[in-house]
């Protein structure tokens, strides 16, 4: 498989899917245990840009606990062939592949609940930093 030049190395084991903005892959970082998600972003200035304020966020959100407030960790960023990657923690699944599981069915109010509860968290830590 490919490897991709973050500070640790690490080497793509799957895909997962695509998006506006990019990619996802699944990937190993060598020499360790650990599987993470990367972005790959497209090489396109708009989207360079979007990715900017991402990492931006994503770094203010990393002075906040993440288990409290329940949000994805992010640890890194680098370049890859012009082309802004950003690293994610695992995993199960995201919100778009949840409901796509349900057949983007109404969900029972059991499932809308912690979702709200979690994105309320985020936007109040968000808010809390700056």
């Amino acid at each position: 498989m490919k490897i991709l030049d973050s500070k640790f190395g690490v080497e793509v084991l799957e895909f997962l899917g695509r998006g506006t903005f990019g990619q996802v892959v699944k990937c190993w970082k060598k020499g360790t245990s650990d599987i993470v998600a990367i972005k790959i972003l497209k090489n396109h200035p708009s989207y360079a840009r979007q990715g900017q304020i991402e990492v931006s966020i994503l770094s203010r959100l990393s002075q906040e606990n993440a288990d409290e407030f329940n949000f994805v960790r992010a640890f890194e960023c680098f370049q890859h062939k012009n082309h802004t990657c950003l690293v994610f923690e695992m995993l199960e699944q995201n919100l778009y592949d949840f409901l796509k599981q349900n057949k983007f069915s109404p969900l029972p109010l059991k499932y809308i609940r912690p979702i709200l509860q979690q994105m309320l968290a985020l936007v109040v830590s968000g808010g809390s930093s700056g």
